[in-house]
């Protein structure tokens, strides 16, 4: 059991993350590669060991260790939110928003830290969860049937524009969320969902064209920014919905 947990881990791993202001990779060994602006123990970051995934944010830099356990580090600023993560185990994967993280563990719930001003960490009736992500305030969460979950900001929106158009949200393997501020119309959150068959389908906030993927073929991985959507092809290429002369 052990084992098969441990090549779980694996097979969600990030070992490149890019917050705002900042760049972490994992290296071969386990150890992380870091560059930012005024996180506090940078130097604390390249002593973590044994890490197998990153993930970065605004403010948070999360490390998931090869034995499920978690390791933080903050930027300097000056919100007193708690993140403790010192408790947590069994983790397969880990997923950074701003001011929270969220951790899916081994037997597909959730756990989560931080704020949750708009409901961003109530996950914890989720259940059979095989992917998470997360936004600038909203959870997302794929189970093993292929729905889709979301909590936060907007979520009831995001969900009823899936449900509307649910025959194309089907044979979902992986799933990507963005979002910006909440200021005006730039904090709707868009959710990018990757198919069996390499096609991509969207939903959300597209005052950028962050969810013209219809077009899009031949993908095998996805990712969601505040204002666009980048895929990667088979054959190593790339495609974004960002042009030239887009904002920002």
């Amino acid at each position: 059991k052990d084992s098969m947990v441990k090549a779980n881990r694996l097979s969600r791993s990030h070992t490149i993350s890019a917050g705002i202001q900042c760049s972490a990779g994992v290296t071969n060994r386990g150890k992380v590669l870091f560059s930012g602006k005024n996180f506090i123990g940078e130097s604390e970051i390249l002593k973590w060991t044994d890490i197998v995934s990153v993930s970065a944010s605004n403010e948070i830099l999360a490390g998931l260790k090869s034995d499920g356990s978690v390791v933080v580090a903050k930027r300097k600023q000056h919100y007193n939110y708690r993140i403790d993560v010192s408790e947590w185990s069994d983790i397969i994967d880990v997923a950074v928003g701003e001011q929270y993280i969220v951790g899916l563990r081994a037997d597909g719930t959730l756990t989560a830290q931080g704020i949750d001003g708009y409901g961003e960490t109530d996950i914890d009736e989720w259940t059979d969860i095989i992917q998470i992500d997360t936004g600038w305030q909203h959870t997302v969460g794929l189970d093993n049937t292929g729905n889709v979950h979301i909590a936060g900001f907007h979520a009831e929106t995001l969900l009823r524009e899936i449900a509307d158009k649910q025959n194309e949200w089907t044979s979902i393997v992986s799933i990507s969320t963005g979002g910006s501020s909440g200021r005006g119309t730039l904090g709707k959150g868009h959710v990018v969902g990757l198919r069996a068959d390499g096609t991509v389908v969207a939903a959300g906030d597209n005052s950028f064209g962050q969810c013209n993927v219809e077009e899009w073929n031949d993908i095998i991985a996805i990712s969601a920014g505040d204002y666009h959507t980048v895929g990667l092809k088979s054959d190593g290429t790339v495609v974004t919905t960002q042009r030239e002369n887009d904002y920002p």
